[in-house]
């Protein structure tokens, strides 16, 4: 459809140019110039709406002059002997008869005019309400664009989390099968395993004179026994330190019969290289006091 004025390459004119400059009317009265008469009538061919406007125009037109050809419409100097004369007047039925007429021919266009402004009205409308859907139909593409892009770094975390998990499970069971087997080793009666005394520093140990530590081969301890210089402490605390780490301590022991504490220490707690063991005495108010240190070289 056109809508405004005279486009050059789709259609040679606009409906709202032919109502606002009367095309219809200029064109049967043949004062249109040869640019307009040209444009309107390439424009009509293809246009059902100009052609019923340019129909009823001409009937109303064929009406009009055939009610002058009957003499129900007059002017002046069509009367006999012109103004110097007088012929008797029409009845005034023929005057309402050609109002009547003229209201009728009328009807028609005004008609078709009104439905196609109601028409008009409603396509403006129709295509108002598509553009909305349009519209609406792109939010929510880019909303379900969004939440599936959302969904997939979901689903990507959830995979590595997943995996995470199951690598961590996979530890813990390895962990317990160890375990299970260390208490399984443990369990079993130690037969024939050595102890292995040692006497307190009363220095600063030379090198290569601490006592060397070596598991036997089908057992998974280490038993030391520490000979105690002072004795009658409500407990005892023993630290075993390499270097400056402490790697492990215990409180509240009791030494045997013969004043020793005897220490039952895993394989798998000791790295090869020099250890020390420092003995600390428990008093009566509760503090610890140094009472020695041992010396040994763990050599698996």
């Amino acid at each position: 459809m056109c809508e405004t004025g005279i486009h050059k390459d789709e259609d040679a004119m606009r409906h709202e140019y032919i109502e606002e400059n009367q095309i219809v009317d200029r064109y049967l009265m043949e004062q249109l110039s040869d640019q307009e008469r040209e444009a309107f009538e390439d424009h009509y061919l293809h246009c059902a709406r100009c052609q019923d406007d340019l129909e009823a125009a001409r009937a109303l037109r064929g009406g009009l002059k055939a009610a002058a050809g009957r003499g129900w419409a007059q002017t002046p100097s069509e009367l006999e002997g012109g103004w110097g004369s007088r012929r008797r007047p029409r009845p005034l039925w023929t005057l309402a008869a050609v109002a009547v007429l003229a209201a009728l021919l009328l009807l028609p266009p005004i008609y078709l005019f009104l439905q196609m402004n109601e028409l008009d009205s409603q396509l403006q409308q129709a295509r108002s309400d598509l553009r909305e859907s349009r519209d609406t139909a792109e939010q929510r593409a880019q909303q379900v664009g969004r939440l599936s892009q959302e969904l997939q770094a979901l689903q990507s975390q959830l995979g590595q989390e997943e995996g995470r998990l199951q690598q961590q499970l996979q530890q813990e069971r390895q962990a317990r099968q160890q375990l299970a087997a260390d208490l399984q080793r443990m369990g079993r009666p130690q037969i024939n395993t050595p102890v292995i005394p040692l006497d307190a520093l009363r220095s600063a140990p030379s090198e290569g004179s601490a006592t060397v530590v070596r598991p036997a081969d089908d057992s998974s301890w280490v038993v030391l026994s520490l000979l105690l210089d002072r004795t009658g402490f409500a407990g005892y605390r023993v630290q075993l330190r390499q270097v400056d780490e402490v790697a492990w301590q215990s409180d509240g022991l009791r030494p045997n019969y013969r004043d020793e504490l005897v220490l039952n220490l895993p394989v798998d707690m000791l790295r090869e290289g020099d250890y020390q063991l420092h003995v600390h005495g428990l008093r009566e108010d509760g503090s610890y006091r140094p009472l020695g240190r041992y010396a040994f070289t763990f050599k698996p």
